[in-house]
C-alpha cells in the first residue's frame, strides 16, 4: 500500500488505482509525458504488487483519467492534472493468460486471451 506523502507544489501526485482496489502514490513533474511516467513506473514496480501479474513492458500499461485513456505523448499538464495535490488515475495492466500464441486478432484467438486488469 502506498504511504501518505506531502505533495510538493511544483509536482503532481498520481494515485494509481488497480481494478483490484490496490493503490500506489507516484510523484511526477507536470511536464512529464504519460509515456515517461509509465516507463519509469514500470522500471520501479512496487514491491507490494509483486504478487500481481506484471506487464511485459511499459507499452502494456494504460492510464485512465475521468473515463478517458490518456494519450502516451500527452503531458500531465495537458491532461489537466493539478500540481500540489493527489489525483486518482486508473492503471490498466495488460497481461496474457498463457505464454503461447497471439490473441490480438480475435478471429485467430483460440488458446489464449489477452486482457486488461
Amino acid at each position: 500500500m502506498s504511504q501518505e506523502k506531502t505533495v510538493p507544489s511544483d509536482k503532481a501526485q498520481l494515485t494509481f488505482l488497480l481494478v483490484s482496489g490496490q493503490k500506489w502514490d507516484y510523484i511526477v513533474a507536470p511536464t512529464d509525458t504519460v509515456e515517461q511516467v509509465l516507463t519509469r513506473f514500470f522500471s520501479e514496480w512496487p514491491q507490494e504488487w509483486a504478487s500481481l501479474p506484471k506487464a511485459n513492458g511499459p507499452e502494456n500499461l494504460k492510464m485512465l483519467l475521468r473515463g478517458k485513456f490518456l494519450e502516451r505523448q500527452s503531458t500531465i499538464t495537458s491532461n489537466q492534472i493539478p500540481t500540489g495535490q493527489a489525483t486518482v488515475v486508473h492503471l490498466l495492466i495488460k497481461n496474457e493468460a498463457t505464454a503461447e500464441g497471439d490473441c490480438f486478432n480475435v478471429s485467430t484467438c483460440t488458446t489464449r486471451e489477452a486482457s486488461w486488469v
